[in-house]
């Protein structure tokens, strides 16, 4: 009996010939443990497995077909749709570094299917090793491999979403030393099912179940631990059965609802469980949805997708960090506050957000005692820093361009670096309201930056 010792995470650069050595080993041995993570540098004895389709002709075709360009990192996850085609960077004995093809959805390749390609499966081979250790203190390592596979839009060269799949996990103790290797085989039938699901990688393929365009069941475990929960595009109604999936999942902090969403058979809340208590998500829906005016209707705070735009419902009385994390809302920088809010608990809102108020509201004087940007309501170009901020507002790239006046207190004596270069960007369309003598006076005057004094 083998028993584990140590475990090590590693990416592998492999090579292109041959197969993988797998080795055995059989020894009583007590009880030690231990794990170690931690990331590792190229090299491995192992090597890639051949696909079929990996030949000279379409490795040449390959390159010719402009595919293989510079990747684009991106957060915009898409639909996963044939055709496609997978590839893994490799070392060959003879051709040094090349494209290995791993699978595709296509039988055969050719100069017009390569043209024809939907998406590209950029696919890294990795592994987890471990140290066993015998009874009679003899070592040996074992090892069980994982996949990453990064999908590409092929029209925009745009990243579209990660999946890591794995192989078994590595036992605490063994009579054989273990290696779990992962085939083509494997790959190709873990992006066939990602385009079969219909929705993007971040959750398994086996994450919801749906029927005829509604959303019947939720698998937690699919989800990944992710606390933003994206229902796909397609899906026209939820259960009330998958409503309690979602209940149960506590993780959610955000849940992303689709255009083509026409009923919920229920609320969306999240159970109170063993005594703690969970905060009900922001949902984020299109502008003129179903979804939009489910979100009013039950008095959700909602962002507005592709926009920068958050709203708090006409009717809610009290804002609280308890009811709604605050934290997912980072990407929406306007927070607007009906006139309906009575109470806002310090906290709820977050740093570096324009409350949008209406004029000698509640939320207007909050804004100023707590230190939160504020624009009244139908003018989001101009933007208020409270009386006692000593930061410039931070408004950078994302919501900047957008705005034309900027009302400055003298309180403010220091701008961060990043603003800085935003302003010099963007400061022929901005004009300052300013304090005589103070600091963001001179700020305007030393980058020629139009300003009033007030």
């Amino acid at each position: 009996m083998l028993e584990l010792s140590g475990a090590k995470f590693n990416f592998r650069f492999r090579v292109a010939s041959g197969k993988a050595k797998v080795l055995s080993a059989c020894a009583m041995v007590t009880l030690m443990c231990w794990a170690l993570m931690s990331l590792a540098g190229c090299g491995s004895e192992s090597s890639a497995s051949s696909s079929s389709l990996d030949t000279d002709e379409n490795r040449a075709l390959l390159a010719q077909s402009g595919l293989i360009h510079d990747f684009v990192s991106s957060d915009t996850e898409q639909i996963i749709t044939a055709p496609w085609i997978a590839i893994e960077h490799v070392q060959d004995e003879d051709a040094g570094d090349v494209w290995r093809i791993v699978g595709s959805s296509e039988q055969e390749l050719s100069a017009d299917a390569l043209s024809n390609m939907s998406y590209l499966a950029v696919v890294t081979w990795g592994d987890i090793t471990a140290t066993y250790k015998s009874s009679a203190g003899n070592m040996t390592t074992g090892s069980s491999e994982y996949v990453e596979i990064a999908y590409y839009d092929v029209a925009t060269g745009a990243g579209c979403g990660k999946e890591r799949i794995k192989a078994k996990e590595l036992p605490d103790s063994t009579t054989s030393t273990p290696h779990y290797t992962i085939e083509d085989s494997d790959v190709v039938s873990c992006i066939d099912a990602r385009v079969s699901c219909g929705y993007g990688p971040s959750y398994s393929p086996d994450a919801y179940t749906i029927e005829d365009g509604a959303l019947v069941g939720v698998n937690a475990e699919g989800l990944n631990e992710q606390s933003i929960v994206t229902i796909p595009e397609g899906v026209t109604q939820i259960s009330s059965e998958a409503l309690d999936n979602l209940a149960r999942y506590h993780k959610m902090k955000l849940l992303r609802l689709p255009k083509s969403l026409t009923a919920i058979d229920g609320e969306i809340r999240i159970d109170d469980a063993g005594g703690f208590s969970y905060q009900d998500p922001v949902l984020a829906v299109y502008d003129d949805s179903n979804a939009l005016q489910y979100a009013k209707d039950g008095g959700y705070v909602y962002g507005l997708r592709g926009t920068i735009e958050a709203y708090v419902p006409d009717g809610v009385e009290e804002l609280d960090e308890v009811h709604y994390d605050y934290t997912v809302l980072k990407s929406y920088i306007y927070l607007h506050v009906p006139e309906s809010v009575t109470a806002i608990r310090d906290g709820a809102i977050g740093a570096d957000r324009i409350v949008v108020v209406s004029p000698d509201s509640y939320a207007q004087k909050a804004a100023k005692q707590y230190g939160h940007y504020w624009c009244l309501e139908g003018h989001l170009d101009e933007v208020f820093v409270p009386s006692g901020n000593t930061f410039f507002p931070s408004l950078y790239d994302d919501v900047l361009p957008g705005i034309t006046k900027i009302h400055v207190p003298a309180s403010v004596n220091t701008i961060r670096d990043e603003m800085d270069e935003c302003m010099q960007a963007y400061k022929d369309g901005v004009t300052l309201y300013v304090e005589k003598g103070s600091f963001a006076e001179k700020y305007a005057k030393d980058n020629g930056i139009a300003y009033e004094i007030e």
